[in-house]
């Protein structure tokens, strides 16, 4: 199973079972696919907060997406529901959703190798498996191991039959701030699966940034090179005395990180 270019825009609506519709872009005179995935009936109030999915040559989509439940009759309780369907020929029909697990985590990511749709979530990468095209699942080890920091944000990409991923995630596994700001030691680490074998993580770099709301670094892959860009913000307050009143000033900067590799990382 390989990526394949898209022939045509597919729109995805995460809007519960609905009947494909088809329209035609007059510029270019091809088609557009508007196709709404179904959700599971979910009885409660829920949102859809994350979403990712891939292609395949056959043009089959395979959706992975992160769906927040409140509870029906404790409403501040929530859970969070990692689901996966897969839209045939180019989402002309779907499959029924699938739960694969109930775990608070970033984006989970969706890939294609070889015949293998994998996809990760959570904070410990934890990765499921299918080899029949999203019929069934399995789950494999996590990613990280449990004794150490977990990921705050990820990216995963395949090469070859390798997969390579990449997160922020503090260096030690106390997650308490340091001083007034949320500011942290965080390090930048990437972590290797192939064919069942895991790789130690390895650390590239150790910077200062905010806890609070971390963007997901972003991995591209062209034939064995990586590209590698990562966002952190850094929070700072003073305080300082006002017309004879204590006052405390805020302020963000953000930071961008370029990495690349070539040798598959």
């Amino acid at each position: 199973m390989r990526h394949a270019p898209l022939q045509a825009v597919v729109l995805l609506t995460l809007v519960g079972c609905g009947p494909s519709e088809a329209r035609v872009d007059a510029t270019h005179n091809r088609p557009i696919g508007v196709s709404r995935v179904p959700l599971p009936d979910f009885d409660v109030d829920s949102s859809v907060d994350a979403i990712d999915f891939a292609v395949d040559e056959e043009h089959d989509l395979h959706v992975v997406w992160r769906a927040t439940v409140h509870d029906k009759d404790k409403p501040w309780i929530k859970r969070y529901e990692t689901g996966y369907a897969r839209g045939e020929r180019g989402g002309v029909s779907w499959t029924a959703p699938m739960l694969l697990e109930r775990e608070r985590g970033e984006t989970p990511h969706v890939l294609l190798i070889d015949d293998e749709v994998h996809v990760f979530f959570g904070s410990e990468l934890r990765h499921f498996i299918s080899m029949d095209d999203g019929r069934s699942w399995k789950e494999l080890q996590k990613l990280l191991p449990g004794d150490q920091p977990g990921a705050m944000s990820f990216d995963a990409v395949g090469i070859d039959d390798t997969v390579v991923a990449a997160y922020l995630g503090p260096l030690s596994v106390d997650p308490r701030r340091s001083g007034t700001a949320a500011n942290r030691l965080l390090g930048l680490n990437v972590v290797r699966w192939s064919n069942g074998e895991i790789s130690s993580p390895m650390l590239l770099g150790q910077m200062v940034g905010s806890i609070v709301a971390i963007p997901s670094p972003r991995l591209t892959v062209a034939g064995r090179q990586l590209d590698l860009v990562c966002a952190l913000n850094q929070e700072a307050r003073t305080s300082e005395q006002v017309r004879g009143k204590p006052s405390e000033s805020f302020e963000v900067s953000g930071h961008l990180y370029y990495f690349r590799s070539t040798d598959a990382g």
